[in-house]
């Protein structure tokens, strides 16, 4: 087979991961008629099978990057908010000094809102991760709400939920749009943050392109 044709994925078996226990996906047996909880089932690794397993996981909660007793993250300390910031050519006190912020009414270092994003980078839903699908993916757009901001040293619980499936034609071929909602807590369960955003299968046809 070259390089360049897709394979054959009709014999493929899915594992059930240790990032998939992580990230709060149920077992095989709670799958409720999943095709991947029948061997991928009759449309196996296909776009149309895709579809109709992404669909099945509608309104189910998915973790980011949760630790297996308090679903936090890492904490955000001033070197990790001090590098998002200066990479995008920004030097503004109120996110890259800690006497600065103290100084102000907030009283602490903030982080710059848009960072939230690298929160949700290993974030994704559907089933496009459990198998071989032969299918690119990307983020389509991003929407926010804040409720406070954002200090520093601040650790994350997120979670997100699948609320919508819609199938488009584009001009390379089929796409599936996953339109999510998604959720922000700080280490004291207050909600900082929420928001929505698109995520989109584009299915692959043929061969690649040198």
């Amino acid at each position: 087979m070259s390089f360049y044709e897709l394979p054959d994925y009709s014999k493929v078996q899915v594992p059930y991961t240790p990032t998939m226990i992580e990230a709060g996906f149920p077992p095989p047996e709670k799958w409720k008629g999943l095709s991947l909880a029948k061997s991928v089932g009759s449309k196996g690794f296909t776009f149309d099978g895709l579809v109709e397993d992404t669909r099945k996981m509608i309104g189910f909660e998915v973790w980011e990057n949760p630790s297996t007793t308090t679903k936090l993250s890492r904490p955000y300390d001033k070197f990790t908010l001090r590098e998002f910031i200066l990479g995008h050519g920004d030097d503004n006190p109120l996110y890259t000094d800690t006497e600065y912020g103290k100084n102000t009414r907030y009283g602490a270092m903030l982080m710059y809102p848009t960072s939230l994003h690298r929160q949700k980078y290993g974030m994704t839903h559907g089933v496009n991760g459990w198998g071989p699908y032969p299918i690119s993916t990307l983020v389509s757009g991003l929407n926010w709400e804040f409720y406070d901001v954002i200090r520093v040293n601040v650790r994350f619980r997120s979670s997100m939920k699948l609320k919508e499936v819609v199938e488009k034609k584009g001009r390379t071929g089929r796409l599936a749009l996953l339109l999510t909602d998604t959720a922000f807590w700080n280490q004291r369960d207050q909600l900082l943050a929420g928001g929505g955003g698109i995520y989109i299968d584009a299915e692959r046809v043929g061969k690649r392109l040198r």
